[in-house]
């Protein structure tokens, strides 16, 4: 049906029989400015509005800044001690959400998937640090025989 405010609504009635009252269930609305709910005519800022599970084969977020920055001469990568300590104090890697702010924020997939590459190549780097640590160490070792 069309309310007076320009809304289309798709409704459903999941029970009910012949000669008894059917009890509708809003299923998608769309609104006058485009904005499409599904299950939900609560749209925030969102031109598509779920109350419930997305299923697809492809999500595609575009223009997010990437993390390559990590790679660069002069990115200041924190000590193993330092991160050590953030983690003790803060429960979550730095520049990671805390799990509070996910519940009382949500994430954007975008932002999340960029922090976690920056993790991930942060990682990268610890581990090549370590590496030539160890070498430098096995090297030293081979010398006192």
């Amino acid at each position: 049906y069309l309310d007076a405010a320009g809304t289309i609504s798709f409704q459903v009635a999941p029970s009910g029989s012949a000669g008894s009252s059917i009890s509708w269930t809003e299923a998608l609305t769309i609104n006058n400015s485009g904005n499409v709910g599904v299950k939900t005519s609560s749209y925030g800022d969102a031109q598509l509005a779920v109350n419930g599970k997305i299923l697809c084969t492809e999500i595609e977020v575009q223009e997010y800044p990437w993390s390559d920055y990590v790679f660069n001469k002069d990115y200041e990568l924190m000590s193993l001690n330092n991160l050590e300590n953030y983690i003790k104090t803060h429960h979550h890697l730095p520049n990671v959400p805390s799990g509070k702010m996910i519940e009382k924020e949500g994430l954007n997939l975008g932002e999340m998937d960029a922090i976690l590459l920056q993790k991930i190549e942060e990682l990268t780097l610890y581990l090549i640090e370590l590496k030539k640590e160890n070498e430098l160490l096995g090297k030293k070792i081979e010398n006192l025989k």
